[in-house]
């Protein structure tokens, strides 16, 4: 989930949109096109970004609950890579997307803050992914198979 809305992000705020046509021909856009294009694009986003809302945050509260049940409980509930990476994945998805809901064509437009945004947004997607994988370490079976191959 979280990487196909990472992935609709750069479709939708890609850079090169504004440069060359579909056939590679060069486009000349004059600025109040551009942001009309963006604020269409942003307005398409802003659902993809509460459904990422809403799936960082229950993610965040699975996180939450595992530390809760921890606090109360006799037999303590081991924190392994999966559990670590978990956490990471909620809390960058969590802030991830509350930066984009404030997010404007101006700051699109603009190179520095959007440059921060694709990077953050990158950070997002490999934390994601560092948690697929790491599912992979946590079943024995796997592991020991990944660890034969390297």
């Amino acid at each position: 989930m979280f990487t196909y809305i990472n992935v609709k992000y750069q479709s939708l705020f890609n850079s090169t949109q504004f440069i060359a046509d579909e056939n590679g021909e060069p486009i000349d856009i004059d600025i109040k096109e551009k942001e009309r294009i963006l604020d269409q694009n942003l307005q398409e986003f802003s659902t993809f970004t509460k459904l990422g809302q809403i799936t960082s945050f229950s993610c965040l509260m699975s996180v939450i609950g595992q530390f809760i049940f921890n606090g109360f409980s006799k037999e303590k509930f081991p924190f392994d890579k999966w559990s670590i990476l978990d956490f990471a994945n909620a809390i960058t998805n969590t802030i991830c997307f509350g930066m984009f809901i404030p997010l404007t064509a101006n700051d699109l437009m603009n190179e520095t803050t959007k440059e921060l945004y694709n990077w953050i947004q990158v950070l997002a997607i490999l934390v994601s992914w560092a948690r697929f994988l790491s599912l992979f370490l946590v079943i024995q079976s796997i592991s020991i198979l990944i660890i034969t191959l390297f």
